[in-house]
């Protein structure tokens, strides 16, 4: 739960600092890349992310650390939806508490 909440104030934050259009571009392309993923295929995911990040390879590290996180929170939202739904309203409110006026 404190995954998802916490995503949200980041959420709120990423917005404030690259404008809301980029991150709305941003957090769309994630969403259709992990939507509707399984538990299961969201753990593999996980791992091959943490492999290419582990390889001597060069890579995008922000992107993928971001996409990592995202998924961190897409893997909470699958396995505990009921929760994650009463949650919505709850964390609206932490977010807007959190806004600066």
């Amino acid at each position: 739960m404190m995954v998802v909440c916490k995503d949200r104030v980041e959420r709120n934050q990423q917005r404030q600092q690259i404008g809301a259009e980029a991150a709305a571009v941003v957090e769309s392309e994630i969403a259709k890349l992990l939507a509707g993923k399984s538990y299961e295929h969201l753990v593999t995911l996980q791992r091959q992310i943490q492999t290419k990040l582990a390889s001597r390879e060069p890579v995008d590290v922000e992107y993928w650390e971001g996409l990592l996180k995202k998924l961190l929170v897409y893997k909470a939202q699958v396995s505990f939806p009921p929760q994650y739904q009463k949650a919505i309203p709850l964390t609206s409110c932490v977010v807007k508490a959190q806004s600066p006026p």
